[in-house]
């Protein structure tokens, strides 16, 4: 089950300058039950339940139960319909995540400035065979949430002196774990000209991955 919620509103303060702000909130929530068994040699023809067969395998129970709430804010400043600037802020929780994280906060920033609209710009030996001219640039954040009980410690059942029942670790866990978070920069520009016969694109990526989630 999702739910999306969003808003926006546009403010032109000046002739000169257009705000837009958005902000919303997202929930979703993710239930798994599942039960299986399994067995073979049914002792006469017409049997089709698991519960008929002769040899029959020991049933298991599984259940899992994510939940993600996210909100965000973004400003997006126009200026003269040539330089384009947009801040944006995303905070995410996460049932995964461990009893001492606290929610992750998910920045990203992005300009954008068509330089040959300013009054003051020319290229030598270009002159009026520049179209138009753009620099970009944006940075942002995104995370990827652990599996359900990662960060939980674990016991399997198993047999202890005497056959009597006893419990053995099963998963470490850890009450820190956090969202596996990645870092993009991109730098580039685009460039036409000679009645847009001409056209140039440039585009610089960089990733990073930091806390990566291990076994």
């Amino acid at each position: 089950r999702s739910l999306d919620y969003s808003a926006r509103a546009v403010w032109n303060t000046t002739a000169a300058l257009r705000l837009t702000t958005s902000v919303g909130a997202q929930y979703f929530t993710e239930s798994i039950h599942s039960v299986a068994a399994s067995g073979s040699v049914f002792p006469t023809p017409g049997l089709k339940s698991v519960t008929s067969t002769v040899n029959r395998n020991s049933p298991s129970e599984g259940f899992s139960d994510n939940k993600t709430l996210g909100i965000f804010g973004q400003e997006a400043i126009g200026w003269r319909d040539r330089m384009f600037v947009t801040l944006a802020l995303r905070s995410d929780d996460h049932s995964a995540f461990g009893a001492n994280f606290n929610r992750v906060l998910f920045p990203k920033a992005s300009l954008s400035w068509v330089l040959s609209d300013e009054p003051w710009f020319h290229v030598p030996f270009v002159g009026s065979n520049l179209g138009e001219l753009r620099f970009r640039t944006a940075y942002g954040q995104s995370g990827k949430a652990p599996v359900a009980y990662s960060s939980i410690k674990t016991y399997s059942p198993t047999a202890g002196p005497a056959d009597a029942a006893a419990v053995t670790p099963n998963t470490i866990g850890n009450p820190n774990l956090g969202p596996e978070r990645g870092k993009e920069l991109e730098i580039g520009f685009d460039a036409s000209g000679y009645n847009d016969r001409l056209g140039v694109e440039f585009t610089y990526y960089n990733k990073k991955t930091v806390d990566a989630i291990l076994d």
